[in-house]
């Protein structure tokens, strides 16, 4: 999964970084991370849940989420029923930075 859905959001044109962006020393932090966050079980289901994050130096362009979301459910993943988390940071003084989190999840039989 991790590697379809990597494949899938490297079509946005944007770096793509499993787990974290490793953005220390980076010139410019553009770029998605995605990543695994829980694993929830019932009734004989498995139902792993993901991230993606969209980091943008000042801000995310306007369709950049909905194409983002689009991407994933190519590769298999419906959107959580939580809503997109927007944060901000500054980047050494340099800009802001805008981050938007979302999840999404996969189902899948299995013993629980």
């Amino acid at each position: 999964m991790r590697e379809k859905i990597e494949e899938k959001l490297k079509e946005l044109g944007e770096e793509v970084y499993y787990g974290g962006g490793r953005f220390k020393d980076r010139e410019t932090w553009d770029c998605i991370v995605f990543g695994k966050r829980k694993m929830k079980a019932s009734a004989g289901t498995n139902t792993q849940i993901w991230f993606a994050a969209i980091v943008k130096e000042e801000c995310i362009p306007e369709g950049l989420e909905d194409s983002l979301i689009q991407k994933m459910r190519e590769a298999g993943m419906k959107r959580a029923d939580t809503a997109a988390v927007y944060d901000y940071t500054a980047k050494s003084g340099e800009c802001m930075v805008e981050i938007c989190t979302m999840e999404f999840f996969r189902s899948s039989k299995g013993c629980c």
